[in-house]
């Protein structure tokens, strides 16, 4: 009965697989919104809101949904930031998926957490392998800095 120790190994292999994945995406989404805030305070740092009359805002809306906002100003309700100029809305998709949806022309990204051939939980953006600060980037820049599009 060689074959069912085979497939009994395959099947743990692949419990430990997707529970490798699943944990390892789960820490990157926590650490995700971690970067989104301190590129929100880093922004507000080089970009104050009175000096290019715009606010950045980031919420999470809960556990797995999160919307950085850039907001002007309300004439009717000056110096209020309450117009939303553009957004971006990003989700974690249980149990290895993180979208980007924009407000804007700019298409949705897709992010997925995968495991590599060395067994090793990996970011992917299309073919490329993404780093935390990559990921970021990729999310945010076109909202931060549409300008350079």
């Amino acid at each position: 009965m060689d074959w069912l120790s085979k497939l009994a190994d395959k099947r743990a292999q692949k419990h430990r697989d997707e529970t490798l994945v699943d944990s390892a995406a789960a820490e990157f989404w926590a650490s995700l919104k971690d970067h989104f805030r301190a590129a929100r305070d880093a922004y507000t740092r080089l970009y104050p809101p009175d000096d290019v009359q715009m606010q950045v805002q980031y919420n999470e809306v809960n556990a797995y949904h999160s919307v950085l906002k850039r907001m002007t100003l309300d004439q009717a309700d000056f110096p209020a930031f309450k117009v939303e100029k553009d957004s971006v809305s990003i989700e974690f998709h249980a149990p290895a998926t993180i979208t980007a949806v924009y407000s804007t022309q700019t298409p949705p990204r897709t992010l997925y957490v995968n495991r590599s051939e060395e067994g090793q939980a990996v970011v992917e953006y299309g073919e490329e392998n993404v780093s935390l600060d990559r990921a970021c980037e990729l999310i945010l820049a076109p909202i931060l800095f549409d300008d350079l599009s």
